[in-house]
């Protein structure tokens, strides 16, 4: 488990250790941040028990499916971001809890989602900088931060389905089927996080949080109609994949139909020359053929002939195309 506390102002993120949070904690003039990575939940809600957090949170922070919505547990506002791991390729949650001044980060080993905050952190104007005296403003940078990720995710995914698309153009170049399942399973995963997210910022995602009076109300409608446009760029990408997919198929089955045609070609072919064999190949006295002197050649030529016939009936018909 990898715990580091931080002191935010206007100026910048100061990372500060645990006895300077424990001993300032109740100074309501300083806002701090509490980043906690780990994997495992029960861990991580050990924790939050020895920081202060209430039984009740500790209970409820191991099963993120059902607090999607943010809510308020005792004196803590509560609730968890979906998001889907680039490395893992997986969906997983970040749980978000605010008691007071202070905010508490939990999320996987494998995903920094306050590295994406604090590397924003520098490009932030002064009028941004001086709401961080305000938990809500954190509330929304970091919302803003995960909701950017997976913009970036999507459009990186709109790419490589285009880039799979100038392979499929391409004669020389070879598709599976499992390209298109691998692309169609990720941005499956992808869009239940997307529509989770937007169940999360449906307005207001949590009483007094951001009620019609709320002046940060409008960040996250904008935040909403965010995940709406990339919810529908996501889709046209699916689209486009399951549209190649289709192709594809049909591709395969004219080249597998192409392939039954020339072996359909090939049999009506010997198919002759097997009845020819099968009749001379029974054991019959009289047969007057089987003791004619030339009758193995003679055979052999009407089998030649009607091969060549079969031959050039099939390609002035076109049927080797």
């Amino acid at each position: 488990m990898n715990i580091r506390f931080y002191k935010i102002n206007k100026d910048n993120f100061t990372e500060i250790n645990e006895e300077y949070f424990i001993n300032n904690r109740d100074d309501t003039t300083s806002l701090f941040l509490i980043d906690i990575k780990e994997a495992d939940r029960e861990d991580a809600a050990k924790e939050l028990e020895r920081l202060g957090i209430h039984e009740d949170v500790k209970q409820n922070i191991t099963h993120p499916y059902k607090h999607m919505r943010f809510e308020y547990i005792k004196d803590c506002l509560y609730g968890e971001l979906s998001f889907f791991s680039s490395k893992t390729k997986d969906t997983d949650f970040a749980a978000i809890l605010i008691k007071k001044n202070v905010l508490f980060l939990i999320h996987s080993i494998d995903e920094n989602i306050l590295s994406w905050t604090l590397d924003s952190f520098s490009s932030f104007t002064e009028n941004q900088r001086n709401r961080f005296n305000d938990i809500r403003a954190l509330l929304y940078y970091i919302i803003h931060e995960v909701l950017s990720y997976h913009g970036t995710l999507i459009l990186t995914y709109g790419e490589e389905v285009e880039h799979l698309a100038d392979k499929f153009e391409d004669e020389n170049e070879e598709i599976s089927p499992e390209d298109f399942l691998m692309y169609r399973k990720q941005l499956s995963k992808l869009e239940r996080v997307v529509e989770r997210l937007i169940y999360t910022l449906s307005l207001p995602p949590a009483e007094n949080v951001l009620d019609l009076e709320n002046p940060y109300r409008p960040y996250f409608e904008d935040l909403l109609k965010g995940l709406s446009l990339f919810k529908t760029s996501l889709e046209h990408t699916e689209d486009r994949l399951d549209a190649m997919n289709e192709h594809f198929q049909m591709k395969m089955q004219e080249k597998m139909n192409k392939r039954l045609n020339f072996l359909t070609v090939v049999q009506s072919i010997f198919a002759p020359l097997t009845l020819i064999a099968g009749i001379y190949g029974m054991n019959f006295d009289n047969m007057p053929e089987l003791h004619f002197k030339y009758g193995y050649f003679f055979t052999l030529g009407v089998m030649a002939i009607t091969s060549i016939f079969f031959i050039k009936y099939f390609y002035k018909h076109k049927w080797f195309n």
